[in-house]
């Protein structure tokens, strides 16, 4: 619901915004006159609105999960291609809103105007298939230029590692598995945006997510991305059956701590989080793997809440001494509660 909740706030926010800029583009090319701003207005909220709508629920949502995994140039050119169809119909509605429908005609207020919207549709979809190279938050990040400087936060970890990749890769051979490898992640893309997580970088068959602490803990989203994770699995059982005659099993750590988040690299940059948190995380994961136990967290990661997450059942562990650390660690394996 929370997230339906904010689509269509961002689909409101980009209307309003795609209103605000055909009101400008109309007065600064057509007429400095407040009806032509209002005409202008009321296009771009139309093309705004309709064109937030498909980035948000088919380019980037759930409605087009088949979509995504097509190659980088072909959805660049469908993205653009029914950006401009959206320019045309967005204006026309903006037209017939006004009560002038049969105004729309091909005249030099057109042909800048779908100059301009072909050249906008081609960077942004530039800008969202990047974002979905190395994660929408990293690309904000680098644009405000918030990590050129390397600072300290509090952060949480979850590692997410599919069991048995070894024995699942001999099975059904490499082609396959990175096949199967590019399904399961998907799956747990789709949670991820949903609880704000962001995807810190895949290492063979494990992904790494991460939330500011303070971020984490709002409606439980770290320990709600995980059975989102595995409840998206559940209902694409007979897919994965079907194309690789078995369902895929996983389990997850979470823990928290401060670490040193920056830039990284020249030729190729990423954001790196440095830090003891990343190393324990990791190993928490053998503590999930030798208890049976599907999620793992850290004593340190329910310190966050006050009387304890209210939708999820805790069994401890006892203190945990983990492999390379002199120190133990106080570890509860992690079960969605009863109805």
């Amino acid at each position: 619901m929370k997230n339906t909740r904010s689509t269509a706030q961002l689909i409101v926010f980009l209307a309003t915004l795609g209103g605000v800029s055909g009101g400008i583009f109309a007065v600064l090319t057509v007429e400095q006159s407040w009806s032509y701003f209002l005409y202008g207005a009321s296009d771009g909220v139309w093309i705004g609105g309709v064109m937030a709508a498909y980035t948000l629920l088919v380019a980037r949502g759930k409605f087009g999960r088949g979509f995504r995994k097509c190659g980088f140039l072909f959805k660049v050119i469908t993205n653009s291609l029914a950006y401009l169809f959206i320019f045309f119909a967005g204006r026309y509605l903006g037209h017939v809103v006004q009560g002038r429908a049969g105004a729309v005609v091909w005249d030099a207020q057109l042909v800048s105007s779908v100059g301009f919207a072909v050249i906008l549709a081609l960077l942004v979809n530039f800008i969202l298939e990047m974002s979905q190279l190395v994660g929408p938050k990293a690309v904000w990040n680098f644009v405000r230029g918030i990590y050129h400087k390397p600072i300290e936060e509090d952060r949480v970890f979850m590692f997410v590692d599919l069991a048995s990749s070894t024995t699942i890769a001999e099975k059904i051979g490499n082609r396959k598995f990175l096949s199967l490898l590019n399904h399961f992640f998907s799956s747990l893309s789709d949670a991820s945006i949903e609880t704000g997580a962001e995807i810190y970088k895949y290492v063979g068959d494990e992904a790494i997510l991460t939330w500011l602490s303070k971020d984490a803990a709002k409606e439980d989203r770290a320990l709600e991305c995980f059975f989102r994770f595995k409840n998206n699995l559940n209902l694409e059982e007979g897919i994965f059956r079907k194309e690789f005659d078995l369902v895929p099993e996983f389990r997850g750590a979470i823990h928290r701590g401060y670490v040193v988040s920056g830039e990284l690299g020249v030729a190729r940059k990423e954001i790196a989080y440095l830090g003891d948190v990343v190393n324990t995380t990791a190993r928490l994961m053998e503590t999930a793997r030798d208890h049976g136990a599907d999620l793992v967290v850290s004593q340190d990661f329910l310190e966050l809440y006050i009387d304890g997450p209210s939708k999820f059942s805790m069994k401890p562990l006892g203190e945990e001494s983990l492999r390379g650390k002199g120190e133990t660690i106080q570890a509860f394996a992690v079960s969605e509660a009863s109805p």
